[in-house]
């Protein structure tokens, strides 16, 4: 009878869950509850994702007090109708690849009262989750739930808040989030006015990503909260306006757009610009865009596949004006594996911003800075 702190429990590439599987792995998680544990975490690994194929969780695990973090992947979770769930002192809890519905989940979210980290990943047979009167959740986290039709949180201490899906509920509903910090979507039907009416809810946002959020063109931000904003492969995104004058960070990876800002200061900026059309016209849109960024940052972080759509053709260079003349430091990263024309992009750099302190050079072949 010691006492655990921590217990894992992995069962790797099992065909399916068979009699003689499930009663040792009940046998270990008995004994880790005989032993009070704290940190559960239990994965089984079928070679096929199918309900009938994976470990189906004891009520006992469910009932268990002195659980405080549990980890179920891969797992199922079948409660009878008169079952409850007691997690007393439950603060995080992982669900990922679990069959549930949604009475269990109600259930499960129901009998954790002190729950402070929550997140679904990849789970089956949820319709509805609804989060409420969770005053000590401050960490919030769904993803790539099929199937699922409706959302609803309230949370009026929640700080993190991270939406991801493929598919996406027809029903969602953020309400009461006050203290809001962190917000992070992905993949989303949103609109520019859901998000607009959205983020006037938050007043102590903080960071605020968007990934391949589709829909949204036009995007307006204005909070004086906002200290990193994140915006990548949103692909009709053409417009960005934003009023943040306390933002730190600025990341955006896409085409070009249009930019736009008040008074806006921002100690670093990552600009991930590549297009599939690169002709003179966009070369010189290219050039608009940085010299927007010339008035902004001092530093800058070009980032790109090849590299190839920086090196601004020799006629432009002749006919308009460096855009990035005050910045002081510039890197650039390349994603490609192939080697890149180091000579080329050296000078391209030094042209796009000609008085250059320093350079950073990072490929993957060569890693290299230069005191100019």
């Amino acid at each position: 009878m010691i006492s655990l702190i921590n217990f894992k429990l992995v069962m790797p590439y099992n065909l399916s869950i068979d009699p003689e599987t499930a009663s040792f792995m009940d046998r270990c998680i008995g004994y880790a509850l005989e032993c009070n544990v704290k940190h559960l975490k239990i994965r089984f690994c079928p070679t096929i994702l199918a309900e009938r194929h994976v470990y189906c969780v004891p009520q006992a695990l469910l009932n268990a007090i002195s659980v405080q973090e549990l980890d179920l992947s891969y797992c199922k979770l079948h409660l009878p109708s008169i079952g409850n769930v007691t997690l007393p002192f439950l603060k995080r809890l992982s669900l990922a690849y679990v069959f549930a519905d949604d009475n269990a989940i109600s259930k499960l979210i129901a009998g954790s009262p002190l729950i402070e980290d929550m997140s679904f990943i990849s789970c089956f047979g949820i319709k509805t989750l609804q989060i409420f009167n969770l005053i000590n959740l401050v960490k919030f986290s769904v993803s790539i739930i099929a199937r699922l039709e409706r959302l609803e949180i309230e949370a009026p201490n929640l700080h993190s808040l991270t939406l991801r899906g493929s598919t996406w509920a027809s029903v969602l509903k953020v309400a009461c989030l006050k203290n809001l910090k962190s917000l992070a979507i992905y993949r989303a039907p949103i609109s520019d006015k859901w998000l607009h009416e959205q983020l006037n809810k938050f007043p102590h946002l903080e960071s605020l990503s968007l990934h391949e959020c589709d829909i949204l063109e036009n995007i307006k931000i204005s909070s004086s909260s906002l200290h990193k904003l994140y915006i990548k492969s949103c692909e009709k995104v053409a417009r960005v306006q934003i009023h943040t004058p306390n933002l730190h960070i600025f990341s955006y990876r896409g085409d070009i757009i249009s930019f736009s800002s008040n008074d806006l200061i921002v100690p670093e900026i990552h600009l991930y610009i590549e297009s599939n059309n690169m002709e003179i016209s966009w070369y010189i849109r290219l050039i608009e865009l940085l010299n927007k960024f010339n008035q902004y940052f001092k530093m800058v972080t070009l980032a790109s596949q090849t590299g190839l759509s920086y090196i601004i053709p020799s006629q432009l260079r002749q006919l308009l004006p460096p855009p990035l003349h005050k910045v002081k430091e510039l890197k650039l990263s390349i994603n490609s594996a192939r080697e890149c024309p180091i000579a080329e992009l050296v000078d391209a750099m030094l042209w796009i911003s000609p008085h250059l302190e320093r350079l950073y050079l990072n490929s993957y072949h060569v890693k290299s800075s230069f005191k100019v």
